[in-house]
């Protein structure tokens, strides 16, 4: 079964937006922690609103100014990590929802502990924007973590994304 760990969540990005204000803190949820049955992180100093739905959670920079938005997310996959960063790339660069699609880098990288893949790319969806995504393939599942902001603010709140991704733990 072909999976899109990328194109999901940032296509919920813009439903997210709408209700995140209006989502409760989740059960297993500090102000300083996110956990579900199959991962947690620390989430990172500042307003960040965090919406969770099922097993994805995203979380947004309550700022006025411009978007800065963090998507977590999880589910089964049959795929190794070189194929799910195939299918992504693929999925990226022929999406009809992330116009104009660019990667401009990926590299292998740690998380936490775990290995992941990384790409860095930027689209177009109402504003132009700028993201990284790290793809993790553990135990039967993929893990996506995509940073993502309006384009010339994305090492604005870079630092406390990569805390994030050095908290994050897979159970």
């Amino acid at each position: 079964m072909k999976k899109s760990t990328v194109l999901l969540p940032l296509f919920l990005l813009s439903i997210t937006i709408l209700t995140v204000a209006c989502a409760p803190l989740a059960a297993n949820q500090t102000q300083d922690t996110f956990e579900n049955d199959y991962y947690s992180f620390e989430i990172p100093d500042g307003d960040w609103i965090s919406a969770p739905a099922g097993d994805m959670v995203s979380l947004i920079l309550n700022n006025d100014d411009y978007l800065v938005n963090i998507v977590v997310e999880t589910d089964e996959t049959l795929l190794s990590l070189p194929e799910l960063v195939n299918d992504n790339r693929e999925d990226m660069i022929t999406s009809n929802i992330l116009i104009n699609t660019t990667i401009t880098h990926e590299a292998a990288a740690i998380v936490g502990i775990e290995t992941a893949h990384q790409l860095e790319f930027n689209y177009h969806l109402i504003n132009p924007v700028e993201a990284t995504n790290y793809l993790i393939v553990k135990n039967g599942r993929y893990y996506s973590i995509t940073y993502q902001t309006e384009e010339g603010y994305f090492d604005d709140h870079l630092i406390e994304f990569e805390t994030l991704l050095d908290s994050f733990e897979i159970k």
